[in-house]
């Protein structure tokens, strides 16, 4: 089989598109949380009460509720250990997943994580 220059230079290019787009399909990493809007991802946190904090993980559209939730926990202990306290209790638990679709305006709409796409909320919880 003979490929003309216009086809290998077509093979190329969808190698390579193909290449880049599965490379951007992986899970979101354990780290603050990054980005704005429908892009944010990571977690964040906040002290709503002396020993009491809000905990959240926002992941993109293929972290999985375990992961969203391993690192939930993994925050709540990294909290604990900083505050001095020796254990954390979970307070309320909302690992529920919330989808949204957007569109560019170019090659029509899709999910995206956090402000946009799939994810999974956080949980508050205690420390003493």
């Amino acid at each position: 089989m003979h490929l003309s220059f216009g086809r290998k230079a077509f093979v190329a290019a969808l190698a390579t598109t193909t290449l880049m787009v599965a490379g951007c399909a992986t899970e979101t990493r354990y780290r603050p949380a990054t980005g704005q809007g429908f892009s944010r991802t990571g977690y964040s946190d906040r002290q709503i009460e002396p020993n009491r904090f809000l905990v959240n993980f926002q992941g993109n559209s293929v972290t999985s509720r375990d992961t969203v939730e391993r690192y939930l926990f993994f925050r709540a202990a990294e909290l604990t250990l900083q505050n001095g306290y020796d254990y954390f209790v979970m307070a309320d638990r909302d690992t529920d997943r919330q989808t949204r679709t957007y569109s560019t305006g170019f090659g029509g709409g899709y999910g995206g994580f956090g402000g946009g796409g799939f994810g999974y909320g956080g949980f508050g919880g205690y420390w003493g």
